[in-house]
C-alpha cells in the first residue's frame, strides 16, 4: 500500500492559495479591526465563564450547577454546527450573525427566570464557543495559509480583553449598578464588536485584493 500510496502525495496537487508570511510591520489595518471584533464579541462567553454563580444567585445550586455543566457541553458542540453553517453562509455573515445574537442572550440572561438564564446560557455556549473556529478560518480565508498561524496567535490574544471585560469589569460594575444593569451594559459592549467588523468588510484588504498582492 505504501508503494501505491508515496507516489500518489508526491503528484498530489492542492489548491492555490496564498503562501507570502507577513511581518508584524506588514500586517492589514483590516486585521486591527478583526482582532477587536474578536475581543469584545467574546464577552458572553467570558462571562458566563465567570460569573454565572453571580448571574444565577438565587436559583438554588441545581440550576447553577446544571447551567455550568451545560456551558462547556454546548461550547464543544457548537464548532462544528456553526463552522457548517459558515461553509454554507459565508464567514462574514456568520460571524454577524453570531456577534447579534449573542448580544440579543446576553441581554436576557437580565431576565430574572431560571429559564431565561438556562436558556441564555445554551446560546451563549454554542455561539460563543464557535468564535474560536469562526475567526480562525476568517483568517485563513482572508490573508491566505502563509501567516495564518502567525496572526491567529495574536488574535487569539483577544481573549485577554474579553476575559477582563467579562469577569473583572462585570465584577466591578454590579457594585454600581447591579448584576442587571451591568448585563446591560455587557451587552452594549458585545453590540460594539459589530463596528470593527463592518468596518473591516469596507477594508481593501480583504483576502481578493491581498492575494492580488501576494
Amino acid at each position: 500500500m505504501l508503494i501505491v500510496i508515496m507516489p500518489l502525495m508526491a503528484t498530489a496537487k492542492y489548491p492555490p492559495t496564498s503562501t507570502k508570511r507577513i511581518r508584524f510591520s506588514e500586517i492589514p489595518p483590516g486585521f486591527w479591526l478583526i482582532l477587536a471584533s474578536f475581543s469584545l464579541m467574546g464577552i458572553p462567553l467570558q462571562l458566563a465563564s465567570s460569573s454565572l454563580s453571580v448571574i444565577g444567585e438565587g436559583y438554588g445550586y441545581l440550576i447553577v450547577a446544571a447551567a455550568s455543566s451545560l456551558l462547556p457541553l454546548f461550547s464543544g458542540i457548537g464548532r462544528p454546527i456553526i463552522g457548517s453553517i459558515s461553509d454554507k453562509l459565508g464567514r462574514r455573515r456568520t460571524i454577524l450573525a453570531v456577534g447579534l445574537v449573542l448580544t440579543v442572550f446576553t441581554m436576557i440572561l437580565a431576565i430574572r427566570s431560571p429559564i431565561a438564564y438556562i436558556t441564555s446560557t445554551v446560546a451563549i455556549g454554542i455561539l460563543g464557543g464557535s468564535l474560536i473556529t469562526l475567526f480562525a478560518s476568517l483568517i485563513g480565508d482572508e490573508y491566505g495559509i502563509g501567516s495564518s498561524t502567525f496572526l491567529f496567535g495574536i488574535l487569539y490574544n483577544g481573549k485577554f480583553v474579553s476575559a477582563l471585560i467579562g469577569s473583572v469589569a462585570f465584577a466591578e460594575s454590579v457594585e454600581f449598578i447591579k448584576v442587571g444593569g451591568s448585563l446591560i451594559l455587557e451587552s452594549a459592549l458585545t453590540l460594539l464588536s459589530m463596528l470593527p467588523f463592518v468596518l473591516f468588510m469596507r477594508t481593501t484588504s480583504s483576502r481578493v485584493n491581498y492575494l492580488e498582492n501576494a
